[in-house]
C-alpha cells in the first residue's frame, strides 16, 4: 500500500491480522490486515463467485477474506460445519429463508483453471461448496463463553500495585491466584512483541502466590524504569469434562503500565479461544507486519482483545493499552 501511514508496522501473529481483517471497523486498517494477510495480486485469481454482486466489485479486504476462508475450507473439509459452510441452495437460490449473509461459492475443479497460492505454488480447487464470512471477532475463536455473576466477580478491569515495607505486590483476589496455581501452563510474562520473558518466571510466579516482590528485584526495577510497558503476564486455567476434553476454562491476561504507579489491565475469558481458522499451511508464514495506519490498528486490536482476546506469541494478549506503537490519542478500558 502507499498509503504513508501503513508504513510503520506491527509485528503480529496471523490469527490476530485476520480477526483485524474481519472485526476491524476501520476500512483502512482492513485494508491494511488485507494487504499483510494475501498479496494483492493473488486475491484476483481466485475461483470464486458471490450471490449478490460480482465477485471482482467486492472491496479489496473482502475479496482476500472470502479466498482465505475458501482456502481454509479446502484444506480442512472434515470441519465444514465449524467454517460455516452452507447448503449451495442457499447460493443458488438466496433469500432471507436460507441464509441473511452473502454468500459465497467455490466453483470447484474446472479444467486449466488454477489459483496461485501465496508461496506461488498452482493448484485446482477440489472442493465445490457455498460458505459465509465470519461477521465480528467471536466468529473468528471456537467457543466464546458468558461468565456467572458470582464466577466472574473475583476478576477485575484493572489490577493496582500495592507497595508495602516488605516489597510490592499485585491486587489479585485469591480465586484468580488460585486459577493461576492450578493452570495447565503457569502464568508467564510475554514482552510487547510477544517474546516471552523466561528470566523472569519466578517473580512472576510469586504475583501468583501471596507473596510481595522485593523492592530492588529485577522485575520492580524494570517496571519503574518503564521497561515492562506494554508487557502481559498471561494463563489459561482447564478443567476436564467429558470424553476428556479440556477446554480452556479461564483466560486471564494482565497488561503492565509504563511505571508501578499505572493500574494493569485486565481482560479475562471464558471458553476456548483457539482460532477457528487454522491458517496453517495457508499462509507462507505463520506471523505477519501489518501497517500501524497512524495508530488505528492498535485501537482496533485493543477493541478486539477486550472482547475475545488475541493470540499474541504463544498467549492471549487481553489489551493493547500500554502498547508503545500505540502512539499519542489515548485508549479507555472497555
Amino acid at each position: 500500500m502507499d498509503n504513508p501511514l501503513c508504513q510503520e508496522t506491527i509485528r503480529l501473529n496471523a490469527s490476530a491480522a485476520f480477526q483485524l481483517l474481519v472485526a476491524a471497523r476501520s476500512k483502512a486498517v482492513r485494508e491494511a490486515a488485507a494487504e499483510a494477510l494475501w498479496p494483492r495480486e493473488f486475491a484476483e485469481k481466485s475461483q470464486l463467485d458471490c450471490n449478490d454482486v460480482p465477485f471482482e466489485s467486492l472491496p479489496y479486504s473482502e475479496r482476500v477474506l472470502a479466498l482465505i476462508v475458501a482456502s481454509v475450507i479446502e484444506r480442512n473439509p472434515r470441519q465444514a460445519k465449524r467454517l460455516r459452510v452452507q447448503p449451495l441452495y442457499s447460493f443458488l437460490v438466496p433469500g432471507p429463508a436460507q441464509c441473511s449473509s452473502r454468500v459465497f461459492r467455490v466453483r470447484g475443479y474446472v479444467k486449466d483453471q488454477r489459483v496461485v497460492g501465496p508461496a506461488g505454488n498452482a493448484r485446482s480447487w477440489q472442493v465445490s461448496c457455498a460458505f459465509v464470512l465470519p461477521r465480528d471477532a467471536e466468529d473468528t475463536v471456537l467457543q466464546k463463553c458468558n461468565w456467572g455473576v458470582v464466577e466472574a466477580q473475583h476478576y477485575r478491569r484493572t489490577y493496582n500495585w500495592v507497595v508495602g515495607r516488605g516489597g510490592v505486590r499485585l491486587d489479585i483476589h485469591r480465586r484468580v491466584q488460585s486459577r493461576a496455581l492450578r493452570a495447565w501452563s503457569a502464568p508467564a510474562l510475554l514482552s510487547h512483541t510477544g517474546e516471552r520473558l523466561a528470566d523472569d518466571g519466578p517473580w512472576v510466579n510469586k504475583l501468583f502466590s501471596q507473596c510481595d516482590i522485593s523492592l530492588d528485584s529485577s522485575l520492580i526495577l524494570r517496571l519503574c524504569a518503564g521497561g515492562l510497558a506494554g508487557a502481559v503476564i498471561s494463563f489459561e486455567n482447564s478443567l476436564p469434562i467429558a470424553r476428556g476434553r479440556k477446554p480452556r476454562d479461564a483466560t486471564l491476561s494482565i497488561e503492565i503500565g509504563p511505571g508501578i504507579e499505572s493500574p494493569a489491565v485486565g481482560a479475562y475469558f471464558k471458553g476456548d479461544l483457539s482460532p477457528r481458522y487454522a491458517l496453517k499451511g495457508v499462509l507462507p508464514s505463520t506471523h505477519v507486519s501489518v501497517g500501524l495506519v497512524g495508530g488505528q490498528t492498535i485501537k482496533e486490536l485493543h477493541a478486539i482483545a477486550q472482547e475475545v482476546g488475541v493470540w499474541h506469541g504463544d498467549r492471549i494478549r487481553g489489551s493493547f493499552l500500554y502498547h508503545p506503537l500505540r502512539k499519542a490519542q489515548p485508549l479507555e478500558v472497555a
